[in-house]
């Protein structure tokens, strides 16, 4: 019932003004990725209809022999074509979390960082519909809606593309309604700049158990922007993943994602206020 109720959110013609003066930063980190599809990814974030002001990308120190020079390169010339900032850069591997916080690193006057995966396509319309929710000034983050873009390859791909965006459209759209969502999709989601630059230390140094927690990284800076507000969904913004076409990868994922849920949800209980929403949700989920 609570999902029937959400609709994409709109704007005014003044709000929208106010909207396209928004800095915003893309975030694309990379390790040892396929370059047609990374190529494919940036190409997607400069031919934006609403464009960033700024695609940062970092190789975490690819170790493959993937030739990314050849996208670099063109990457430089079709961004600034379209008068996109570009910042490429490489470091040591470290994972995905430094490799974001490396971006934001060099972009401190973004008001709005775009957080994308380097195998994501991102619809034409994406960024523009993931701003509109960013109007109202509660809300700290905006989830959009992850598909698959290889869907039709196996059996195991169209089930995972029908689970995972009814999972979006019915239970993140419960949340959505409540301004409560746990958990953006990492390939698609917009956050205020200060929930990733006032958070950087603690997003870098997580740990459970006394060993470091270096997975669900989309979860946890969804945590950090329902501490600071209201977290929604933009069901009119999507983006296209490529998803595991083996069992044994989907499996791998498949853990890493509950094991992430398992820790995230010991950090919403203890650390969500009693007197919001979010936290008596939580606790009738349980």
């Amino acid at each position: 019932g609570f999902a029937y109720l959400d609709r994409p959110k709109t704007v005014t013609g003044r709000r929208q003004r106010q909207l396209d003066e928004l800095n915003v930063s893309a975030l694309v980190p990379v390790y040892n990725e396929d370059p047609a599809a990374l190529r494919s990814c940036l190409a997607s974030l400069i031919h934006q209809t609403r464009r960033p002001q700024t695609v940062v990308v970092v190789d975490d120190g690819t170790t493959a022999p993937t030739p990314y020079e050849p996208v670099r390169s063109w990457f430089l010339h079709a961004a600034d074509a379209e008068g996109v900032e570009v910042a490429w850069m490489r470091q040591p591997n470290q994972g995905k979390r430094p490799a974001q916080m490396a971006g934001v690193a060099c972009t401190p006057a973004a008001d709005v960082y775009w957080t994308t995966d380097s195998d994501t396509i991102s619809d034409p319309a994406a960024l523009g519909e993931l701003l509109k929710p960013l109007a109202d000034p509660r809300v700290q983050s905006v989830a959009g809606i992850m598909m698959s873009a290889n869907a039709r390859r196996s059996f195991l791909t169209r089930i995972y593309d029908m689970w995972f965006v009814a999972g979006q459209l019915v239970d993140r759209s419960s949340l959505s309604i409540l301004g409560a969502v746990w958990v953006n999709s990492g390939p698609i989601a917009v956050y205020r700049g200060p929930v990733l630059r006032d958070h950087a230390r603690l997003y870098l140094t997580e740990t459970f158990a006394s060993r470091r927690v270096n997975l669900s990284d989309d979860s946890f800076l969804t945590l950090f922007a329902l501490l600071r507000g209201r977290t929604v969904q933009q069901p009119s913004a999507f983006a296209f993943a490529l998803m595991p076409e083996r069992l044994s990868h989907f499996s791998r994922m498949y853990l890493r994602w509950m094991r992430g849920s398992f820790i995230r949800s010991l950090w919403r209980a203890r650390y969500l206020p009693l007197t919001g929403v979010a936290w008596w949700v939580h606790l009738g989920r349980w």
